[in-house]
């Protein structure tokens, strides 16, 4: 799989979040996904360390919980480590909304015009 452009990575995560919005609000809060992909290929779900097989198995348990994913990509400027796509297709897979973060530990969303605000 080839090098994702950066900006075309960040219109995917985007479109992405616009695919799960329409899904009727309820009083609880949904379970959330924390997902992290560092340069080096690393991939975190719910801070342990998980390949890719696992990483799907986690989203698609995310998914039946009607889950949301918030997402942290390490160096978010550069382009992303081919581990980055691969987790971005399996959250587009399983339909799942996104939140992205440019802080490790999520208290920040990035939103869709590019400016960030605190969670």
């Amino acid at each position: 799989m080839g090098q994702i452009p950066v900006r075309l990575f960040l219109a995917g995560v985007f479109l992405i979040g616009l695919m799960g919005s329409n899904s009727s609000a309820t009083s609880a809060d949904p379970p959330i996904g924390k997902v992290c992909v560092y340069r080096n290929g690393k991939m975190t779900l719910e801070g342990r360390q998980v390949t890719i097989d696992e990483m799907r198995k986690g989203l698609s348990a995310l998914k039946r919980k009607n889950g949301v994913v918030w997402y942290f990509r390490e160096a978010g400027e550069q382009e992303p480590h081919p581990n980055g796509a691969l987790v971005v297709q399996a959250i587009i897979e399983n339909k799942l909304p996104v939140s992205m973060s440019n802080k490790k530990d999520f208290s920040t969303v990035v939103l869709p015009d590019g400016t960030i605000r605190p969670r």
